[in-house]
């Protein structure tokens, strides 16, 4: 049972009669959200749900202290009409059912995080339960334990909500989701969801994340129509089949594309993602018999890259195993997994001058590193080399100190481990070195 809303007396102060300005002033302070409405929800509706949790700055919640002060509470609007309009409850014990209509004093609510507690369901079986929410634009339920019922209770017919985080729950289809149209961020990551009816409804979606799913069959072509996608995440998934072109041609803003760990096959053209000019970010690793292609036509991209891994894939079959030469155009370029890709052929020296952190090509037939005056071309220090079974070719000592120079972590051909190279370790502060050098490069190592 709710208190009535004319209960409001600070323990031991003075009450609204006083004739003391002062001690209106701090009544007046004291009430602070909402005039004491909201500020007697948050003691006597709110603060009972926290059990066993790590909400601990739930104890700060008093009499004696200003609720639009307490952790976890922001409060906004003017006029000395200040109102909770953000709750974040992170790990506060709550578990169970949850009653809407404790928060239905929060009339102005516009963000409410629940995240990492252990809801099972939310209900609102009052008129005062949907008020609460008619303002609500952000909503984070992550790792609960709700299902598709106590989420479809909440948010069915919420259309007020742009950003909604469901993640780490045991949610098995999105049929609730399709009515929420205003929605520009979905995280639906972290379920057992089979599918994702309605999410093509939602026009306006800029993030979708639905990695680590049971999702299977072919992606459905029907996400090309969200043209204000800018995050698509599927990875760790059960998805088969071939990428159709037409689902990322008139994605032009996308910035980053998830795709790995699934069963994707067929040929998948990286010059259908030439007109994303934002794109920073592509992981389609580990979809063990998808066919890259980067060579068959040209193309030139829009995008600067700062991450990629193709790791696991097979690149340019029919292009002799070639490492992919738009590369060459990428200036922002952090790191570059190309390990397991079936890639043959000399490594270009062009692959090292724009990177800043890693690049890996190990379990490829690469034949040989020139390494020739590439040493001066490498602008930033890398961390990490990684390039079994991989020769190098060069003349003089200057031209492999300086090379390998730039790297923090090297392993190359795992068949012998040559000491000569001891002095560069200490030097350069080599983590790992890993290296079986070729006879005309041992002449200038072993000293």
């Amino acid at each position: 049972a709710h208190e009535p809303l004319s209960w409001f007396a600070p323990a031991n102060g003075p009450t609204t009669t006083t004739t003391d300005a002062s001690s209106d002033r701090t009544v007046a302070r004291l009430a602070g959200c909402g005039g004491g409405g909201e500020r007697r929800a948050l003691l006597r509706s709110i603060k009972p749900l926290f059990v066993g949790g790590e909400f601990g700055y739930g104890d700060a919640w008093n009499e004696s202290t200003d609720c639009c002060g307490w952790e976890g509470v922001v409060c906004g609007g003017g006029g000395g009409g200040h109102h909770v309009v953000s709750l974040s409850l992170v790990q506060a014990g709550i578990a169970g059912a949850v009653d809407g209509a404790a928060f239905a004093a929060f009339t102005a609510l516009q963000e409410l995080d629940l995240s990492w507690n252990r809801i099972s369901a939310f209900s609102l079986p009052s008129a005062g339960g949907e008020r609460a929410f008619q303002k609500l634009s952000k909503l984070s339920l992550s790792h609960n334990s709700l299902t598709n019922e106590g989420v479809a209770a909440l948010v069915i017919n919420r259309t007020t909500l742009s950003e909604l985080y469901l993640g780490g729950n045991q949610l098995l289809t999105t049929s609730w989701i399709s009515n929420l149209t205003s929605l520009r961020v979905v995280d639906l990551s972290q379920n057992f969801l089979h599918g994702y009816n309605g999410i093509c409804n939602l026009h306006q979606l800029e993030y979708l994340h639905l990695g680590v799913n049971m999702l299977h069959g072919t992606i459905n072509s029907c996400l090309g129509k969200l043209q204000q996608l800018k995050y698509l995440n599927m990875e760790r998934n059960f998805l088969m089949g071939e990428i159709a072109p037409n689902l990322l041609i008139n994605l032009t803003k996308l910035e980053t594309i998830h795709l790995g760990v699934n069963n994707l096959t067929g040929t998948f053209m990286l010059s259908w993602l030439a007109n994303s000019s934002n794109l920073v970010d592509v992981v389609l690793s580990h979809n063990y018999n998808l066919k890259i292609e980067t060579e068959l036509v040209r193309w030139t991209p829009l995008f600067q890259l700062v991450y990629l891994n193709l790791s696991n894939c097979v690149i340019n079959r029919r292009s002799n195993g070639v490492v992919p030469t738009f590369l060459s155009t990428q200036l922002s370029l952090s790191g570059i997994d190309l390990s397991h890709c079936s890639l043959q052929g000399r490594i270009p020296p062009w692959l090292f001058y724009n990177l800043s952190d890693f690049v890996l090509l190990n379990g490829n037939r690469m034949d040989v590193i020139d390494m020739d005056g590439l040493g001066g071309n490498i602008p930033h220090r890398c961390r990490c080399l990684i390039c079994q079974r991989t020769k190098y070719r060069c003349r003089s000592r200057p031209t492999l100190e300086a090379f390998f120079s730039f790297w923090t972590t090297v392993t190359c051909p795992p068949t012998g481990c040559t000491v000569g190279f001891h002095h560069w370790q200490r030097q350069h502060h080599w983590r790992c070195l890993t290296c079986h050098l070729t006879t005309s490069m041992r002449k200038y190592c072993q000293h």
